[in-house]
């Protein structure tokens, strides 16, 4: 399997591929997880691929939750496979939940794209995603988030997690909301790979202008300065 694949930049791919760059199990893990690329199935089978062919290692960087330094990445991967495929059985058949969703737009000729709200509420997260594939046009819409509440409840938007589907219904993301009484364990999991950080090379210098993309297709340019430890919540969109 060819890792750089999962390298969201083209730039930074071609340049790990130029200077045939070694990635361990950890930093392997982690270019799956943020790979816009592919769907849940597809990180799913990229992490059991690691774990049978890469040598595990131990996690030795992060920035807030320590408690999985010198612990097995081989480990923690797939205990965060089991986490991500239990909160999805759990999502698509726990009763009780009323399901809304959001969605990618286009919001004006110049093709800006926006996240707008959704038409419906449903009893199951199955008839959401039907109505969705049904209603929204694929030409305008790359992507959808499902939420799940609790009537009569006023709780914040995802307190009770959500999946992300494309138009053709793939699952591509899952953003788990581990329960208030849940293990810390757990709750340290579900932000493991938001934790990491890493000094990858990249083909830049500072002064560069570079543009960052994210799940939206659009970019904003940048002028680098230094590569530094992002700030939490942002891994996802950063250079790579």
């Amino acid at each position: 399997m060819d890792i750089t694949n999962f390298i969201n930049s083209r730039d930074i791919r071609d340049y790990h591929r130029e200077i045939d760059y070694k990635y361990n199990a950890l930093e392997a893990a982690w270019l799956v997880y943020q790979c816009r690329d592919i769907n849940v199935r597809q990180r799913h089978e990229a992490w059991n691929w690691i774990i049978r062919n890469m040598p595990d290692c131990k996690v030795s960087n992060g920035r807030i939750r320590t408690c999985f330094y010198n612990k097995s990445v081989h480990k923690i991967i797939a205990e965060y496979i089991e986490l991500e495929r239990g909160f999805i059985d759990n999502f698509m058949s726990e009763s009780g939940y009323l399901y809304t969703y959001r969605h990618s737009c286009k919001i004006g000729d110049d093709g800006e794209v926006d996240i707008v709200n959704g038409e419906g509420v449903f009893t199951s997260a199955e008839k959401c995603i039907e109505h969705i594939i049904k209603e929204e046009d694929p030409k305008e819409t790359k992507f959808a988030e499902i939420s799940r509440r609790v009537p009569d409840e006023g709780e914040y938007y995802n307190r009770h997690g959500s999946i992300v589907i494309n138009l053709s219904g793939e699952m591509i993301d899952v953003k788990i909301e581990t329960k208030d009484d849940s293990e810390s364990h757990l709750i340290d999991l579900e932000c493991f790979f938001e934790d990491l950080w890493f000094a990858f090379p990249v083909p830049f210098k500072r002064g560069d202008i570079v543009f960052v993309s994210n799940r939206l297709g659009t970019e904003e340019p940048v002028v680098l300065t230094d590569i530094v430890i992002p700030p939490v919540g942002s891994v996802k969109n950063i250079l790579i």
